[in-house]
């Protein structure tokens, strides 16, 4: 298996990965509509161009994806199920713990 177990990863390591990849308009709105996230800003550029940004923004789930893609022939991940097609899919999300943000936080209007 390729990559670094977590034991293996020292303080400031950086991996200067090979591989990169445009996103593009169809990934992005693709993959919020998979995901069931219809959040405008992700999928509707009429709205996006009214906010702060003045574009789509791409979801950031597809972006942390796509990272960890990038990754795997540097790191490993190890995943305690499985997941399979054809069956219904449902998660309980439960916080562990929260701190204040970094920084200041906005909201598109």
């Amino acid at each position: 298996m390729a990559g670094l177990w977590f034991e293996e990863f020292t303080d400031g390591m950086v991996f200067n990965h090979e591989w990169s990849r445009t996103i593009t308009e169809t990934d992005n709105v693709w993959f919020s509509l998979l995901t069931m996230n219809v959040q405008p800003l992700h999928i509707d550029a009429h709205y996006a161009a009214k906010t702060e940004w003045g574009k789509p923004l791409v979801n950031s789930l597809f972006t942390l994806g796509l990272m960890i893609g990038m990754s795997v022939n540097d790191t490993t991940f190890v995943f305690r199920s499985r997941c399979f097609r054809g069956i219904p899919s449902r998660c309980a999300p439960r916080s562990v713990r929260s701190a204040p943000a970094s920084r200041a936080r906005t909201r598109a209007s």
